[in-house]
């Protein structure tokens, strides 16, 4: 008997055990996807901030299907002011010069002056091209007064901007999934207050990314020319000034030849005595 009770004691106990295992636990669907979502725009929130630190011990990693110019990235200016002998013809010819090399005049700015005509040209023209714009104008130019080339590498900061310009599309991306996801109006309303920052910062890095390079495929010059031309009342001072000139001459000959007198007179007696020695010889 003692032997039936005890079998019959552990199988009771059995029974409860696999009873309180086998007990179902019951999640609110929603909640566990509440929790998850909160979770993943928290996360998002952080992976942002850290995007947008400006310097990283590792860049961020692009995309395994996106590839980036490496090629070193420069920004080209240039100056140059020279004196002409014909300034609507100087104009005309870097015109020329420069729809030939394809590039065009983004400004010119003519101004006539009592003593001269000034005209300055802003010229944009394909980089590979400033050097040969700029010899041309120097080989034809007449009295050069600058001439003057700058460059700037921004490689760095170009290859940076895509890189962060890719990673924020990425992210906002990711925000639209989790828009898809979201369940309550309150994680809808932070999602797409999210992605419309988001939205602002890519815009504002696309549009100095295309500034940047739109300035390196096209490199700026900057023309400064003159032309010097006499009014009337120049010629009239020149012709005086010339008269003063002789005159002024005249009076230092005169001065001279009140300093020299005693030479003077020295010489026209030792001609004298020359002319009576000749004479007495020829007799």
């Amino acid at each position: 008997m003692k032997t039936v009770y005890l079998l019959l004691s552990m199988g009771m106990l059995l029974s409860c055990g696999n009873s309180e295992t086998l007990k179902p636990i019951t999640k609110t669907p929603s909640a566990a996807s509440d929790i998850s979502i909160a979770q993943d725009v928290a996360q998002l929130k952080i992976d942002k901030n850290k995007n947008d630190e400006p310097f990283q011990n590792n860049q961020p990693v692009p995309p395994p299907n996106e590839k980036y110019d490496t090629s070193i990235k420069k920004i080209q200016q240039g100056e140059i002011a020279f004196a002409t002998e014909n300034i609507g013809k100087s104009s005309a010819w870097i015109k020329k010069q420069t729809e030939h090399l394809k590039g065009y005049i983004s400004n010119e700015n003519l101004q006539v002056h009592t003593e001269k005509i000034e005209n300055e040209i802003t010229i944009r023209i394909p980089a590979a091209s400033l050097q040969i714009l700029i010899d041309s104008i120097t080989s034809q130019a007449g009295k050069l007064d600058n001439k003057q080339i700058s460059v700037e590498d921004v490689t760095a900061e170009y290859i940076d901007l895509e890189v962060r310009i890719n990673n924020k599309r990425a992210l906002e991306n990711r925000y639209k999934q989790l828009l898809q996801k979201a369940n309550k109006v309150a994680d809808m309303i932070a999602i797409e207050e999210q992605i419309g920052n988001l939205r602002e910062e890519i815009e504002a890095a696309e549009g100095r990314w295309r500034l940047m390079k739109n300035q390196v495929a096209l490199s700026t010059l900057r023309i400064q020319m003159y032309e010097i031309h006499a009014t009337p009342s120049q010629i009239t001072n020149q012709i005086k000034e010339g008269f003063l000139e002789g005159w002024r001459g005249f009076i230092q000959v005169c001065m001279v030849l009140v300093y020299s007198w005693v030479f003077l007179l020295l010489a026209v007696i030792g001609w004298i005595i020359y002319r009576r020695r000749k004479l007495t010889r020829k007799k």
